[in-house]
């Protein structure tokens, strides 16, 4: 009879705060909370791990001093059948087939890494100065199963220079999407923001660079593009918009509204080289392939970006890698057979990536013609 009214209590209690943290004033920005659990410097941490049973996502700080930035490896663990040698042929024929053995399998893991881009970088601080929403002291078993961490695999190890927080993740609460989470160390249960928990679930799709470049695109005033040993510059100019990309007057839009901004040489706008940009600029990688040197690979294309002073601010590589082909099928065997055609492979290569990434082929090959375009002679 104890042990329903204890449960009854905990559930009244995680009833409340569900309720208002569903009721809570939309228009309130939301924050990591005012209950400190700790307070690092960025500088401070070594590694931040998210480990769940079958899969490990592993931030890892490399390098030093103002070069020091943040790698993502992510494993994960699945079954496989186990593959068999075929039975050998029954030894009376007539005999009935034996019964099939038990499928046997074997774990797997694939590992992928990955560069950390601004979501990451904005969770690792998030992390280093971690808050709660509300602290729910030291809980006993009955407060464990009530919060769900017990039975959980899933934890938050955040390691820093003088030693490392553990941190269990348990279930949701209630109406929201705010998690609890146990602190292995104290015992005590945390509810924090769910928005701390999300990327580390989402792993590499929620952690990777949305733009590749690693600089401020507005700040580029200047862009050299480099392609077979020639070189082409253009500057960010801002010209009138072509009449046919006019809207209707409007009376109290400013006099700028009839221009845009686009690449160009003095006060003429370069259209084919605005557009070979814009491509380049859209190539999306789909991984990253930490262990291919880049020196082994041939240079396509090569934009760099200056900004007003003229001083770099990052590259934009387009890489490829030539691969032999399968040899094709033999259709008059009085010829000699026909060389295999070589395979191409593409990547992109910048600052934020530092490792080559490789890019779907069919919008790689769209740049190549153009090239010839921007440098007709």
């Amino acid at each position: 009879m104890r042990g329903v009214i204890v449960h009854a209590a905990l559930l009244f209690v995680m009833l409340i705060y569900g309720y208002q943290t569903w009721t809570r004033d939309k228009g309130v920005k939301p924050t990591a909370g005012e209950v400190v659990m700790w307070n690092r410097s960025e500088g401070d941490l070594k590694t931040i791990e998210f480990a769940t049973a079958d899969r490990t996502l592993r931030l890892e700080r490399r390098g030093d001093g103002a070069a020091a930035y943040w790698w993502g490896v992510e494993s994960r663990t699945t079954k496989k059948l186990k593959p068999k040698d075929p039975p050998p042929p029954p030894a009376d024929p007539a005999a009935p087939p034996p019964p099939p053995e038990a499928p046997e399998y074997v774990d797997e893991t694939t590992t992928r890494e990955f560069p950390i881009g601004e979501p990451g970088e904005k969770l690792v601080k998030d992390l280093a100065r971690m808050r709660a929403i509300k602290s729910l002291g030291v809980v006993k078993d009955e407060g464990k199963q009530a919060y769900e961490l017990v039975d959980t695999s899933k934890t938050i190890t955040v390691m820093t220079k003088d030693g490392g927080k553990t941190l269990v993740l348990g279930g949701r609460v209630y109406g929201g999407s705010d998690r609890y989470v146990l602190d292995v160390d104290s015992g005590k249960a945390f509810v924090v923001l769910g928005s701390l928990i999300t990327p580390l679930e989402g792993g590499e799709g929620a952690l990777r660079p949305t733009d590749i470049r690693g600089f401020d695109a507005k700040a580029a005033m200047a862009v050299e593009i480099a392609a077979g040993g020639k070189t082409k510059v253009v500057n960010r100019i801002k010209v009138k918009k072509p009449d046919d990309d006019k809207a209707a007057p409007n009376p109290h839009a400013p006099a700028a509204d009839d221009e845009i901004e686009t690449w160009g040489t003095g006060q003429t706008a370069d259209t084919a080289a605005a557009n070979f940009i814009d491509k380049v600029e859209k190539l999306r990688p789909s991984s990253f392939e930490a262990k291919l040197d880049p020196k082994t690979l041939g240079e396509v294309v090569k934009l760099t970006y200056r900004d007003g002073r003229g001083q770099v601010l990052g590259t934009f590589q387009v890489l490829k890698q030539e691969k032999p082909g399968e040899p094709p099928p033999v259709v008059d065997p009085t010829k000699p057979p026909e060389p295999p055609a070589p395979t191409v492979e593409y990547y992109v290569l910048t600052e934020r990536t530092r490792v080559p990434a490789p890019v779907p082929k069919v919008a790689a090959e769209r740049i190549v013609p153009d090239i010839t375009t921007i440098f007709p002679n």
